[in-house]
């Protein structure tokens, strides 16, 4: 099974507050039966991730769960609110790929 939003990367957003957090997070969803998530934190005004900040916290989570040898394959990517995507180049769009393709992007559209 495969998570494709998940805010399992530690203090970005409203998601996991630490790595002990990502972990646990990890490992339930790996009894869970999912074997690939996206850590896709909010990229908006209120939480202004950057691209760099998800992929130091990408493999901060990804050497601690191979190390807690947890059989999941965590890969990045942002949820990118509508309004701000024209604010973000190609490139920097390209990194927030879901799942690190770059082809996807996962979109959070405003609440009204």
């Amino acid at each position: 099974m495969i998570d494709l939003h998940s805010h399992v990367l530690p203090g970005l957003d409203d998601g996991a507050v630490d790595i002990e957090a990502s972990v646990e997070m990890a490992r339930s969803m790996a009894a869970d039966g999912i074997t690939v998530v996206c850590g896709t934190p909010h990229v908006r005004d209120d939480y202004p991730t950057s691209v760099e900040a998800m992929e130091d916290a990408l493999a901060l989570v990804t050497d601690a769960v191979a190390d807690a040898e947890i059989t999941i394959d965590i890969r990045g990517g942002g949820e990118i609110a509508l309004e701000r995507l024209p604010q973000l180049d190609a490139r920097t769009r390209a990194r927030f790929g879901l799942g690190g393709n770059a082809m996807l992007l996962l979109l959070e559209t405003p609440y009204s």
